[in-house]
């Protein structure tokens, strides 16, 4: 296939620990809970289906080809999941959750691969849904995802053909579809949208297994994208998953691709860094320390303040955790998470109702879904410069303002501690090489200033 824009050179195929420079804090989550499913689970979605406020799990399941949603009670997904049918034979797959119809709910975009349809099934408000609009898509369509395709804030979706080709964008107006295909490198495993450039729209980014690249196209403001640049993903390596998100700090959208050799055992997550521009160097790649690395997702796992990267292992059934060190350097945590086998596909998503990420795993072998609950905390942060006590009184800060601050300050004041000299002439703050009331005047300032 011919392409109007030349293939980048080759870029770095490094094995990277973790870059240097940059605090690190690595996601902690916990093992993971295996709920049985229908057969052979696919590809979940999560959101609150049944308008109760927390997070269900919706996933495509077989025998029958339907999609199976486990409502959430307490952060366990023990009930017998509620079965849309749809259709003997028609092989739903890929499943994404969305407001379609603009009322407010969850409703479900589903592939039905053998179909060569995607359908919409709309919520009605309490998790039960019916079938609406459907249109037609390509052979061994896969990767639905969704966006918002001309910026009007409407949902939109996309997804590629894997067999032809091509990849589709997805147009909605009120709960109806239309589709436009667009032409591909070979063998397109998956498709990603993020503002690369500095204008308001959502350019996209597809990988192609076979050619070992990556293509992106940068959005013309009306939903139409521009020709392709293509980035070579290096060595033998070939690209499977792809996410977008900033992964070195500096403000703009880079890419995440799940590269690897299935006959090498090599597994990689492969980050090309954003110029600014909507240009891309790289990659720099991570072992997954698995083998065939698949669906991934980028997120702030650790709530430290910069993304952090999750992984599937596909034939090692694994899940793996990329810390980011703030400045586009990543470890990976060990050990990994084990979950089932054939892991497939990966969501993240609220599930327990704490402010941290979640993982859901699909295991087509094992007819199971994992749920693997983030047991990572949001870091301390000093909440103020008086913010200097602990616990018992115990020196360092802790987000609060409380006796323990005091306490902490006295001891230092009574000690002659430099740190206790805070206040000059008026209490105004500064140095002053004295122990004073001006000191406990800036103290007492900062303490009632607060948070």
């Amino acid at each position: 296939m011919s392409h109007s824009a030349p293939l980048r050179p080759m870029g770095t195929l490094t094995l990277v620990a973790l870059a240097t420079g940059g605090a690190f804090a690595a996601p902690n989550f916990g093992p993971a809970t295996n709920y049985a499913t229908p057969t052979q689970p696919s590809v979940s979605t999560l959101a609150d289906f049944d308008g109760d406020g927390d997070i269900d799990i919706a996933v495509t399941t077989d025998n029958p080809d339907k999609v199976s949603i486990f409502f959430n009670v307490a952060g366990q997904f023990n009930g017998a999941p509620v079965n849309i049918l749809t259709g003997a034979g028609t092989g739903a797959d890929s499943v994404v959750s969305a407001d379609v119809d603009g009322d407010g709910d969850a409703d479900l975009l589903v592939v039905l691969r053998n179909a060569q349809t995607a359908r919409v099934y709309l919520n009605n408000g309490l998790g039960a849904f019916t079938a609406g609009a459907s249109l037609a898509v390509g052979d061994r369509a896969q990767g639905l995802v969704v966006t918002d395709l001309n910026g009007d804030g409407v949902p939109d979706f996309a997804l590629v053909n894997r067999n032809d080709n091509t990849m589709m964008l997805i147009a909605n107006t009120g709960g109806v579809l239309s589709g436009a295909t667009q032409p591909t490198g070979n063998e397109p495993r998956a498709v990603a949208f993020g503002r690369f450039n500095a204008d308001a729209f959502n350019d996209m980014v597809v990988t192609n297994h076979d050619d070992a690249t990556v293509s992106v196209r940068l959005n013309n403001g009306s939903g139409g994208f521009g020709p392709a640049t293509n980035y070579s993903v290096g060595g033998v390596v070939k690209p499977d998953g792809v996410a977008t998100g900033d992964l070195d700090g500096d403000g703009d959208i880079d890419i995440a691709v799940t590269t690897g050799d299935a006959s090498l055992g090599l597994s990689f997550v492969s980050i090309f860094l954003n110029s600014g521009n909507g240009t891309f160097t790289g990659p720099t790649s991570v072992s997954t320390f698995g083998q065939n690395g698949g669906a991934l997702a980028i997120a702030d796992l650790d709530m430290d303040g910069d993304n952090d990267i999750a992984v599937v292992n596909q034939d090692s059934s694994t899940l793996a955790l990329l810390g980011n060190n703030g400045s586009g350097g990543f470890a990976v945590v060990q050990p990994l998470t084990q979950v089932g086998a054939g892991a497939d596909h990966l969501s993240l998503g609220r599930l327990d109702g704490n402010v941290s990420l979640d993982a859901v795993v699909t295991n087509r072998d094992a007819g199971t879904v994992s749920v693997v609950m983030n047991l990572s905390t949001p870091p301390v942060v000093q909440c103020g410069p008086a913010d200097i006590g602990r616990t018992g009184a115990a020196a360092g800060f802790d987000g609060l303002l409380n006796n323990n601050d005091f306490i902490v300050y006295i001891d230092r004041f009574f000690a002659g501690n430099a740190s206790a000299d805070i206040g000059a002439t008026g209490g105004v703050p500064g140095s002053d090489g004295q122990f004073d009331n001006n000191d406990f005047i800036v103290f007492i300032d900062w303490f009632f200033t607060g948070c």
